[in-house]
């Protein structure tokens, strides 16, 4: 025997999920003719700003150190940001902090090594 969900099951009414009768459906020309006209409205555009382009990223797995990572959550918490923003953000920062010389030689040398 099916369940009969059109009867009051609880506090929550069901039946208003579940039409009883078949949907009605009007005539293509009816239909056109009670639809009101889209109405456009030219706008001047001034300058408007380009929206930045994001950086590519790419999914990578690493093992990451169990209270360094229960900081960077924290962090990314606490200043209500992502946790992969927070990632950038330090490693940017690490990489920003090591000679320019060594970050090109290390680029290139792992290219060459890679392709």
């Amino acid at each position: 025997m099916a369940k009969d969900f059109k009867s009051r099951i609880g506090s929550k009414r069901l039946n208003t999920l579940i039409p009883d009768n078949e949907p009605i459906t009007k005539p293509a020309e009816e239909a056109a003719a009670t639809t009101k006209p889209e109405v456009k409205k030219a706008i001047k555009v001034i300058a408007e700003p380009q929206a930045p382009t994001p950086l590519e990223s790419v999914v990578s797995t690493f093992r990451i150190n169990t209270e360094k990572l229960k900081t960077i959550k924290s962090i990314a918490f606490w200043d209500r940001k992502k946790i992969q923003d927070v990632f950038d953000e330090a490693l940017g920062q690490y990489i920003e902090s090591l000679p320019k010389a060594t970050v090109k030689k290390a680029i290139e040398e792992y290219t060459k090594r890679t392709n």
